[in-house]
């Protein structure tokens, strides 16, 4: 049993290698595969769904809501 990248090289490679070995996608790679997937499929569908803004007075106000205030500590 090998543990590879999904490339076709390597598929091909332990192939040539090893006939009889059982080929798995590791781990990494197949999660990595199936977020891109699912990212790709999001911003097609829902691309004007949703919009999310990103200003400095949102970035202060989110920066003094998780600063501790004087009373909390």
């Amino acid at each position: 049993m090998i543990t590879r990248d999904r490339a076709n090289t390597y598929s091909k490679v332990v192939y040539d290698i090893l006939p009889s070995a059982i080929q798995i996608a590791d781990k990494w790679h197949l999660l990595k595969n199936i977020g891109d997937t699912l990212n790709s499929i999001l911003q097609s569908q829902y691309t004007n769904c949703i919009t999310i803004e990103n200003t400095q007075k949102d970035k202060e106000e989110i920066i003094s809501n998780i600063k501790p205030k004087q009373q909390d500590l």
